[in-house]
């Protein structure tokens, strides 16, 4: 029997974590032992676009003794309009379709990365691809890189301040340059078929349904959320840090009414870094 992916399947889980397979700064291995020196029970991977992760995270869950779901988390979009990132859980990472689909988001993503490398030298910044790599063996290059690229030029204080600025990341141009995203319900049908559940991740980061946190905001959201329940979505990450207290109440609540798993994860990234999710 599959089994249920939820925030009661331990005493401590965190069920949403990047690594250096994506955007993270510490490795699978480091994340598993840091959650396990903190005493959590259960803990997943979920690093954008991808399941490279997954094998290291699953060794270090048997040596430190933490349970370690495969996940990752996709870039979507709903009916062409507002984007979603999705968690993936427990599919088979070997599946054919999914590995094709990895690698075809990869090639898209490196060629962005060229378009947007272009864009700033063309704005007078002497930035090269080899700038960009932070870590040794590094093949998710993503927007993220670039501003902590500008951040150790001196030329912003932080990373926020980079994705704010016009001058960076902000930029018109550069904002047009944008990840390819898969559609959220054929994502959540095709991971399912792999085995997998699917999680709509940090919810009151999605734009387009609202003002954050008004009634209209929730009104959206759960008509939203009621239309990939019937594509076959699993759950909802009720408990994300860009959710308040009363934020997390709500979105139980609407779990509830759809009979969604709730879920809860960090988005950790590592120490002073920015999460985008």
């Amino acid at each position: 029997m599959a089994r249920e992916i939820d925030i009661n399947m331990g005493k401590k889980v965190d069920l949403h974590m990047h690594s250096t397979f994506s955007d993270g700064t510490y490795t699978p291995t480091e994340l598993v032992k840091m959650r396990a020196d903190e005493g959590y029970d259960v803990v997943a991977i979920t690093d954008h676009d991808g399941t490279g992760g997954v094998p290291e995270a699953l060794d270090a869950g048997k040596k430190y003794g933490v349970t370690v779901v495969p996940g990752m988390e996709l870039g979507t979009v709903y009916r062409g309009q507002s984007e979603i990132h999705l968690l993936g859980y427990d599919f088979d990472i070997n599946d054919e379709f999914i590995c094709n689909k990895l690698k075809e988001i990869e090639v898209y993503r490196n060629a962005r990365n060229r378009r947007l490398l272009g864009v700033f030298q063309e704005m007078g910044y002497d930035i090269k691809a080899e700038d960009l790599v932070r870590h040794p063996g590094q093949r998710y290059i993503a927007k993220p890189d670039f501003a902590w690229v500008f951040v150790n030029r001196g030329y912003v204080k932080d990373v926020s301040e980079a994705f704010r600025s016009p001058k960076f990341l902000a930029n018109s141009k550069a904002a047009r340059q944008k990840q390819m995203k898969v559609d959220v319900e054929d994502a959540i049908r095709f991971i399912n078929k792999a085995g997998g559940k699917c999680v709509v991740a940090h919810p009151m980061k999605i734009r387009g349904q609202g003002e954050k946190g008004s009634e209209e905001f929730f009104v959206n959201l759960e008509e939203m959320l009621k239309n990939l329940k019937e594509a076959g979505l699993y759950g909802l990450e009720c408990y994300h840090p860009s959710a308040s207290e009363e934020d997390s109440k709500r979105l139980e609540e609407i779990a509830a009414r759809l009979d969604l798993r709730v879920t809860k994860g960090s988005d950790y990234h590592g120490p002073q870094t920015k999460q985008r999710g």
